[in-house]
């Protein structure tokens, strides 16, 4: 004896299935110690902190300790991170702890201020951070680079 389905059961189904799939691929939660990335493709200050440290940056002591993940700004509404404020300028460098911020960097104005400040927010959260990024900024103040 065969069971009837309804169509709109499958059809409900299957919309369920597709949005778990997107959660999992599109959205799926940071691991532990990475730096978000939030910017605009029109952020001056993105296209400067992209040239002077992004490329160089998962190459880095503090890349390994902090690997990035880079999201436009428009796409933040659809992902799963808990910020403790909207994030409403670019570029934001936000420190998570899986899907939960540990801290921000607001804006961008110059290469050592950037690991300055992304230091201070490491030691913040991870003591441990500290060997790593003393040993980085020996290397010049590319942290590693």
């Amino acid at each position: 004896m065969k069971t009837f389905v309804p169509a709109s059961s499958l059809v409900r189904a299957a919309a369920a299935l597709c949005w778990l799939l997107a959660l999992i691929t599109f959205a799926a939660p940071v691991s532990a110690g990475e730096l978000l990335v939030v910017s605009r493709p029109d952020c001056v200050y993105c296209k400067a902190w992209e040239m002077e440290v992004g490329a160089f940056y998962p190459k880095t002591d503090v890349g390994k300790i902090a690997p990035l993940r880079r999201i436009a700004i428009e796409k933040l509404a659809a992902t799963p991170y808990a910020f403790k404020e909207p994030v409403t300028a670019t570029p934001t460098f936000v420190l998570m702890d899986g899907t939960m911020e540990v801290g921000r960097i607001i804006g961008y104005s110059d290469r050592a201020d950037f690991w300055q400040s992304l230091k201070a927010l490491l030691n913040h959260a991870d003591p441990e951070a500290s060997p790593a990024l003393r040993k980085a900024e020996a290397a010049g103040g590319r942290a590693g680079g």
